[in-house]
């Protein structure tokens, strides 16, 4: 001590700016060093003082614990002495203040340096969004005197004042880069912890669709949002030209991680299922930290920091009453969740200390938010696994039970089902018999009355009689080409496959198209074939050529009558891959398209429209279908087509 006075002594001697008396602060080289107790105060209400006469209006300057936090400008005034025989880099930190000019007077000469929680990283003298923080430097045995112009614009800074005054810390080298620089190394991995700890929580939130699980992740996102803001990496990296939206970050981040720690609470806990009367207060404090944001939003941001503090122990320890009375009821995930509390509690009272000075920094209180981040995250992966534990013993359960009453439903449906098939197989039978036999037996009564009518219509010379049996001949006509269909169809389901090589061109040039030739719709109507010459397949002819009729009579049946365009149809067949495609293109009049979707059904709407019965699709389908291929509507309108895949 002695030593110390001896050396303050020879400082006075050395250094005419230093007077005995005179209040000024030693700079240490251990430890960060709050000052608010040793700052002079001068209002500026106006902004109307330049330094000089800032300066020159010393005796003006006041005790900083008799004015604080009044509105409008301030000056600060303190004085740095250090004692030690090399010089020092001095900082100074504030906390809240929109626009800072710091002065550094040093003998004659000032020195301007900026910052402030508005200005731009990159325009700042120290480019750290934690604090807004200034640095000098104090040769070795003197005095420096500092002048800080503090301006605030946003309500945020004008109403935390009295907070920023009492927030200014002075620190050398070493108690600096131990706070702002290396605890960044400890922060980057914290940082990752809790991200690793969201992706995993994530990642089981996609297999399980807990809702515990994304609420537990929205409340490790928020929070790291606000431990984020709060420790400057926020503007630093993202908002680095726009400070003013971190601001509004940093102040509404904890309401709102505390409306996600609730919400989780109440997922992970099952409040609603437990204890409705709490999960009903718990839903009150969701609304209340709601509130408080409207409240922030409004203007009234002092008094929301102060209700967000209070209401987030009031939170913490509802939560942990809730906790408890719901871990005496029989759910054992809720001890982990206690457990994880007690640490974060702490945590956050040791930070509330720390952000209202009433507690000296130190290791324990700069990461004690990140440590009971860290503890209560494991308690609490370790809670959400028995939890999911407790929840897989209470599905398998249910999961015995619905599988036994499934079986029995099974067996029951499966006796039902057989017993339909069968009775549907046999119906299917009988109705295709009938059809067959029905139509074998009116063949002849429909031949006798074709017969009758072409006689009469050579013998009858009446015009009203040769109507009428001109329209009796059509519609027996068309009642024998119905029969025709209909019992092709049954023999189509009825026929045995009989595999065989053949030349599919030979058969469509030679059989196909000179049978199609007969018919009056094929009149002028181009056929382009696309079929490579000898192309030899192994399939059922009959089938393949029932195929080929049908598909050419269904694309020249709708040929377009009145246009002035050749109708034509190209029949393009080629191997692919071991099928047979066939694809038939047609220019004629398209198909609706709200009739394509009834295209290949018997007696559709669609072919109703047309007057045809719509069975020539329909038993295309079914001799495809009967070769194991497919056949689909590739194009409805301009050209239409149709492609046919028969496997080899």
């Amino acid at each position: 001590m002695r030593s110390y006075f001896i050396l303050v002594l020879f400082s006075a001697f050395i250094n005419p700016n230093l007077k005995l008396g005179q209040e000024y602060i030693v700079l240490s080289n251990s430890k960060g060093t709050p000052i608010s107790d040793r700052l002079y105060v001068l209002d500026d209400p106006e902004a109307l003082l330049t330094v000089k006469e800032v300066i020159s209006k010393k005796e003006d300057f006041v005790k900083s614990t008799n004015n604080i936090g009044k509105p409008g400008d301030q000056w600060l005034k303190f004085s740095v002495f250090n004692p030690d025989s090399i010089s020092h880099d001095a900082k100074v930190s504030i906390a809240f203040v929109d626009f800072i000019n710091c002065y550094i007077k040093q003998g004659s000469s000032l020195i301007l340096y900026k910052t402030g929680d508005l200005l731009p990283i990159k325009e700042r003298n120290f480019p750290i969004g934690q604090l807004c923080l200034v640095g000098f430097n104090i040769p070795a045995g003197k005095t420096v005197e500092c002048f800080l112009h503090l301006h605030s614009s946003t309500d945020i800074s004008k109403q935390f004042r009295s907070f920023s005054i009492r927030s200014v810390q002075l620190y050398s080298e070493q108690p600096f880069i131990k706070i702002f620089e290396t605890s960044r190394i400890y922060q980057a991995l914290f940082f990752g912890a809790i991200i690793m700890m969201v992706l995993y929580n994530f990642f089981i939130f996609s297999t399980t669709r807990s809702p515990s699980y994304i609420s537990y992740v929205a409340f490790l996102i928020s929070l790291l949002v606000f431990i984020a803001s709060n420790n400057g990496y926020i503007v630093e990296l993202l908002l680095q030209n726009v400070p003013r939206t971190d601001l509004y970050i940093r102040i509404l981040s904890a309401p709102i991680t505390l409306i996600a720690f609730l919400i989780f609470a109440r997922q992970y806990l099952e409040s609603a299922k437990f204890t409705p009367k709490l999960n009903t207060l718990l839903s009150v404090l969701i609304i209340s930290f709601i509130l408080i944001i409207i409240s922030m939003i409004s203007g009234f941001w002092q008094m929301g920091r102060n209700l967000t503090i209070i209401m987030s122990v009031t939170s913490f320890v509802f939560s942990l009453i809730l906790a408890f009375t719901i871990m005496r009821r029989g759910y054992t995930p809720a001890r982990y969740f206690i457990i994880a509390n007690i640490l974060l509690v702490g945590g956050a009272v040791f930070y509330s200390l720390e952000r209202y000075y009433l507690v000296i920094q130190n290791p324990l209180t700069q990461y004690s938010v990140q440590l009971s981040v860290i503890f209560q995250s494991v308690f609490f992966s370790i809670g959400l696994a028995d939890r999911i534990k407790l929840a897989q013993l209470q599905i398998a359960n249910f999961q015995v039970e619905k599988e036994r009453l499934e079986t029995l439903r099974q067996t029951e449906r499966k006796n039902l089902i057989e017993e339909k098939n069968i009775a549907l197989e046999f119906s299917n039978r009988e109705l295709d018999a009938f059809i067959y036999k029905t139509a074998h037996d009116i063949r002849g009564p429909i031949a006798r009355l074709m017969g009758l009518s072409n006689v009469g219509l050579i013998e009858v010379k009446d015009l009203k009689s040769i109507t009428y049996l001109t329209m009796l001949k059509n519609n027996a006509y068309y009642l024998n080409y119905l029969i025709n269909r209909l019992s092709t169809s049954y023999e189509i389901r009825k026929k045995e496959i009989a595999i065989a090589e053949f030349d599919i061109k030979k058969l469509i040039s030679e059989d196909v198209l000179k049978e199609l030739s007969f018919h009056e719709e094929f009149e002028n109507i181009t056929i382009n074939l696309e079929i490579l010459n000898g192309l030899s397949i192994f399939s059922d002819q009959i089938l393949m050529r029932f195929i080929l009729i049908n598909l050419l009579e269904n694309a020249v049946k709708f040929k377009n009558k009145d246009s002035i365009v050749v109708n034509e149809v190209k029949l393009k067949v080629q191997i692919i891959n071991n099928w047979l495609t066939i694809n038939v293109v047609e220019n004629g009049i398209g198909i609706k398209e709200d009739d394509i979707p009834y295209v290949f059904e018997m007696f559709s709407k669609a072919a109703g429209k047309y007057k045809t019965p719509g069975l020539g699709l329909y038993m295309t389908k079914l001799s495809v279908e009967k070769l194991g291929g497919t056949i689909q509507l590739i194009h409805s309108s301009g050209p239409t087509e149709f492609e046919v895949k028969i496997p080899l």
